[in-house]
């Protein structure tokens, strides 16, 4: 499998000048104003991405590192916030600023659009957004710079790869456990096991069943279920005695 340091071509143990010299070289080489290859609106994101990812000590971290644990998950909204010109001028040591700056463009897509890759048009000429695309991401089509944005959706929620849903049980369900019919972003229906004694706020992940990964081919994030626990209140003496038989549901469709 292809990773970060396979792409700008360094090893495990570059030291950061290493990671930035190789970064230097390729994202001169990959320039839109400068590549002609038939992958030109793909090659230099991924040099950048990789870099993004490498040369911050945390995000190096936690990408060698990838696992989070249940219950210690947490998610940012902000992406990144250098532009395509930041970038660009980055990479050639500051001098961006002296060449032609490419028109930019900004295209909206859904979350299911961003799974599954779409299609939009630019001066009535069609161009592909690659499936895994995330908030910030560019694309260079026919001289512009498409800044792609990912809407909110209103069930999921998304960082990088991996995907955030909650489900609300009862107070019975938590101490019992239960089987949640979870529809994914794909629509997929997934089965996920609720285990005994789970606490409020506390994660179940499901490896493998969040976002595909915009630079990887077959690498998908994680879904995150996150328990909500909710308690009756106001109970009748019936519901009361209905809940000291412990009746609870053994599995529901969300």
């Amino acid at each position: 499998m292809t990773t970060y340091y396979d792409v700008l071509g360094v090893n495990k143990t570059a030291t950061d000048a290493d990671i930035k010299k190789a970064y230097k070289k390729l994202a001169q080489k990959y320039h839109p104003d400068r590549y002609e290859g038939a992958d030109a609106t793909t090659k230099f994101q991924e040099v950048n991405t990789a870099y993004q990812t490498l040369k911050d000590p945390e995000k190096r971290a936690e990408y060698d590192n990838p696992r989070p644990q249940a219950g210690g998950f947490s998610f940012h909204t902000n992406q990144g916030g250098s532009s395509i010109h930041d970038l660009l001028r980055e990479a050639m040591g500051g001098g961006f600023r002296q060449q032609r700056q490419q028109p930019m463009a900004q295209v909206n897509i859904s979350l299911e659009e961003a799974f599954t890759g779409t299609t939009r048009s630019l001066n009535g000429n069609p161009f592909n957004i690659p499936a895994g695309m995330r908030s910030g991401n560019h694309l260079f089509v026919d001289g512009f710079i498409i800044v792609v944005n990912v809407l909110r959706h209103h069930r999921f929620q998304r960082a990088q790869d991996d995907l955030l849903i909650g489900v609300e049980i009862s107070a019975v369900e938590a101490m019992l456990g239960v089987e949640c019919v979870i529809t994914n972003i794909d629509g997929v229906k997934l089965k996920v096991k609720i285990p005994a004694g789970i606490q409020h706020g506390k994660i179940v992940r499901v490896g493998g069943q969040g976002m595909p990964n915009p630079e990887f081919r077959g690498r998908r994030g994680d879904l995150h279920v996150q328990v909500v626990t909710t308690i009756p209140v106001n109970l009748t003496d019936e519901e009361k005695e209905s809940i000291m038989k412990v009746q609870h549901r053994k599995t529901f469709d969300v």
